[in-house]
């Protein structure tokens, strides 16, 4: 109960233009990002393992999770090469939220990662999401710093969930 409670007090709205959240649970969502369907990208890249057995399987993933307990239509994209998919599944929600995160960037306990910024294939995705322009929230999940120079401005809310 503890480490829930503190994971949610991490959690940190860095912007929310124009009332983008909180979301209405019934309209139709999207969840976008290679991370929707990973709960071992949830940590970051600097973790142990989530469950007692030292896998991810005791823990949900964000599309796991929203269907189960959100009351609306829940439509996962996870392939980060896949654009056209992408911005269909976004065209078709009325709300977006869209993940990005830092699991697969080298870094992690006794590595250094040699950038901070989003790999080039979630930055191209994000842009085509956001460029769709259905209320989105940039949600950040990394175990180290994400710099988002080239999406701060785009997106409407940004949310950073370590």
């Amino acid at each position: 109960a503890a480490s829930l409670h503190a994971a949610r007090q991490a959690i940190v709205l860095l912007r929310n233009d124009n009332k983008t959240l909180p979301f209405t649970p019934t309209k139709r969502l999207a969840l976008i990002g290679r991370a929707v369907n990973d709960s071992s990208a949830y940590t970051g890249n600097y973790n142990g393992p989530l469950c007692a057995d030292g896998t991810v399987r005791c823990w949900p993933s964000l599309c796991q999770y929203a269907r189960a307990y959100l009351k609306t239509e829940v439509a996962c994209h996870d392939d980060v090469d896949d654009l056209e998919g992408a911005v269909k599944a976004a065209k078709a929600a009325e709300q977006v939220v869209l993940v990005v995160d830092n699991a697969l960037d080298g870094g992690g306990e006794g590595h250094d990662r040699l950038r901070i910024g989003l790999e080039a294939g979630q930055k191209v995705l994000a842009h085509a999401v956001l460029g769709v322009g259905v209320p989105c929230a940039l949600v950040m999940i990394n175990g180290g710093i994400i710099a988002i120079d080239e999406l701060k401005d785009e997106a409407p809310a940004v949310v950073e969930a370590f």
